[in-house]
């Protein structure tokens, strides 16, 4: 029994963190468009260098902590501070862009759990969803541990990246396996800080002034 539902962890985890998730992420690029158009990104050690610096300045400090403090708050169920992380992860979006799209992924991710049948014990908060907040919330119904979980959300996040990178640059498929392959390397030794709301938050001035100058690109190929 413990065998199998091993097994079935592991399934909902590769599930969840599969592109092939139809909540949308194939629709955004998070700022690499905005930067190829700019000139910042134009061949794989550009890539990695911008996906080192959003993962070490970005993800590792600030989606990562959340998602799993709010993992606790769901085993908790703790619902006034599920909605006060869901409302902090989506406050601290820099901007417009970059907070629909979490509202986007994060209200398709609720749709797919609520037709769960274990739902019902692990309810999210009314109102717009953040994606850590729905993750968070697959993670306990699915009985998904908090590791597993993290590292998950991080290749869920590489791999989007990746993709889209490969979408607007000359970028084979051997190219793309090199940069996941750098980027394994620094997800492994990046440490994920224990949540501290007063230390917690991003740092990437830069990407919030690309995000705001791609919502009057034309044309693009993403939302973000």
């Amino acid at each position: 029994m413990a065998l199998t539902n091993t097994i079935i962890m592991n399934l909902r985890l590769l599930r969840l963190a599969s592109n092939a998730l139809p909540i949308g992420s194939f629709a955004h690029s998070q700022g690499l468009e905005s930067a190829h158009e700019s000139g910042l990104l134009n061949d794989e050690t550009d890539v990695f260098e911008w996906l080192r610096g959003i993962y070490s300045a970005g993800l590792s400090q600030t989606e990562l902590p959340i998602l799993a403090r709010l993992r606790e708050a769901f085993s908790d169920q703790d619902a006034h501070e599920i909605e006060r992380l869901n409302e902090l992860m989506l406050a601290s979006r820099e901007t417009k862009e970059l907070w629909l799209e979490d509202q986007r992924q994060g209200a398709a991710l609720k749709k797919i759990l609520d037709e769960d049948e274990g739902r019902k014990a692990f309810e999210a908060p009314k109102g717009p969803q953040a994606l850590v907040t729905q993750w968070a919330r697959a993670a306990k119904m699915w009985d998904i541990e908090e590791l597993s979980m993290v590292q998950a959300y991080a290749f869920s996040w590489l791999e989007n990246a990746c993709l889209a990178s490969a979408k607007l640059l000359p970028m084979g498929q051997l190219q793309v396996h090199r940069v996941m392959s750098q980027m394994f390397e620094i997800i492994a030794t990046t440490q994920v800080p224990h949540f501290d709301e007063a230390r917690w938050g991003p740092s990437l001035p830069g990407l919030a002034l690309l995000s705001s100058q791609h919502e009057h690109q034309s044309p693009r190929l993403f939302l973000s």
